[in-house]
């Protein structure tokens, strides 16, 4: 008997004008996928707010599980990247759950492995398109004709209230001012950009007084495809937008754990940023490799089904020798994908 699959079926995020239809395009190719492997599937309808919800696999398979996080055995976890089309499949779950984030170890050999040339090739083309489509996960501003300053430091706001939020080391909004204090000091622009979803009154009384009080702060609703490649150094907690600055080979300062805090210089206190603002010479050789390792190894493209049954040949490989925790099935993993 052929193994059975729990298939969640995510119908806010299929019904979203933001985008649904790279997640209805997502969907339909899991479900080809398993059609075409002959495996029996039960489609489960999930909503928002459900991702710390128990999920198990069925006694005679596995489930593909949408925008959660658990340690469950034979349950794989599928979330959009800021990459259109680009979803990560994992074990654990995304962001700080993610497996890269909570055990680094198990892959930097793998990552350290990738060639770099042909990364390097990968990731700047990937660049080229992005920024000549103005593509990322949310719908980014026209408007070409921007006057921006030589030198500035971005950093890209979050919304309070997102589950990944618990993961700072620090407020963000301390490290607003912090930033804002040191642009003022030092003749350094600092130029913010809220989140399109941020409707904080906390954030708003912020911005508002620093634009009024601090001439080398500015708020910014440009699309980050202008304002990354053009800053000096990208600062965030653990927002998408960072992945993002690492595929256009910026120096990505991190103060909060997700999946790209691998290929990240993390902090965890102010004086901590302060000694990485001052370093001008950064190495962005791992990054770039790792940038490539994610996306053709950690994650699927909906439009590619080939990516799709790579890992559902991993799955089914788990499976039939019951691997999940044990050192074989880390072996298993790693020379699968």
């Amino acid at each position: 008997m052929k193994a059975f699959c729990n298939l969640e079926k995510p119908v806010p995020w299929l019904e979203s004008v933001l985008d649904g239809e790279r997640n209805q395009l997502m969907y339909d190719a899991l479900r080809f996928a398993l059609d075409k492997y002959q495996l029996r599937y039960r489609e489960v309808p999930i909503r928002f707010r459900t991702e710390f919800v128990l999920r198990k696999a069925p006694y005679d398979g596995f489930c593909i599980s949408y925008h959660s996080v658990g340690d469950s055995r034979h349950v794989w976890r599928v979330k959009e990247t800021p990459v259109p089309y680009f979803y990560s499949f994992d074990r654990l779950g995304f962001s700080a759950w993610s497996e890269v984030s909570q055990f680094p170890e198990r892959f930097f050999a793998a990552i350290d492995a990738v060639p770099f040339f042909e990364a390097k090739l990968f990731v700047e083309s990937l660049s080229q398109y992005l920024r000549k489509n103005n593509l990322s996960k949310y719908a980014q501003n026209e408007e070409t004709s921007l006057n921006l300053p030589d030198d500035f430091i971005f950093f890209p706001l979050q919304v309070r209230n997102d589950i990944v939020f618990q993961f700072c080391h620090i407020d963000p909004l301390k490290v607003v001012r912090f930033l804002a204090s040191r642009a003022k000091k030092n003749g350094q622009f600092l130029i913010i950009k809220r989140h399109p979803l941020c409707k904080s009154k906390r954030v708003t009384v912020l911005l508002s007084w620093l634009i009024k009080t601090n001439p080398f702060v500015i708020v910014s609703d440009a699309s980050i495809n202008q304002l990354i490649p053009k800053c000096s150094k990208v600062v965030v907690a653990n927002s998408w937008v960072g992945f993002e600055a690492l595929i256009h080979q910026k120096q990505v300062l991190s103060f909060a754990k997700s999946e790209y805090s691998i290929a990240s210089n993390n902090f965890t206190s102010l004086k901590d940023l302060e000694q990485m603002l001052q370093i001008e010479n950064y190495n962005n050789v791992f990054a770039i490799k790792y940038v490539f390792y994610f996306l053709n190894k950690l994650c699927f493209d909906a439009r590619d089904p080939a990516t799709i049954e790579r890992f559902l040949n991993l799955v089914l490989l788990c499976l039939e020798n019951d691997f999940w925790c044990e050192k074989k099935l880390i072996d298993c993993y790693r020379d699968s994908l």
